[in-house]
């Protein structure tokens, strides 16, 4: 019986630019030290890096965040809240051999 092997990816959308009208992520995706995926999202369309990765046949096993405690304003009001900063997402595909 084979053995199946599989490749691996990361997927980092992270924080660039926040302001009172939004916030700017980038999303990038690497795969044995090669970019795969580059991407700028407005605010928090994460699904589209996700649906993206999903059509080449990625598979998401796995995320973790990193969160930050920051300002944040609604209808005028000020909170401290813990945002992700950074958020990573781990995929595996079939390796093609």
């Amino acid at each position: 019986m084979a053995r199946q092997l599989w490749e691996y990816a990361v997927l980092t959308v992270r924080i660039v630019e926040m302001s009172e009208a939004g916030w700017t992520y980038q999303a990038t995706a690497w795969s044995d030290e090669a970019e795969i995926y580059s991407r700028s999202l407005g605010n928090m369309f994460w699904t589209a890096p996700l649906a993206d990765l999903g059509r080449e046949g990625w598979e998401l096993v796995s995320t973790s965040s990193e969160n930050a405690l920051m300002a944040s304003w609604v209808k005028g009001w000020q909170a401290e809240t813990s945002r992700p900063i950074q958020t990573n997402f781990f995929f595996k595909r079939p390796a093609i051999s």
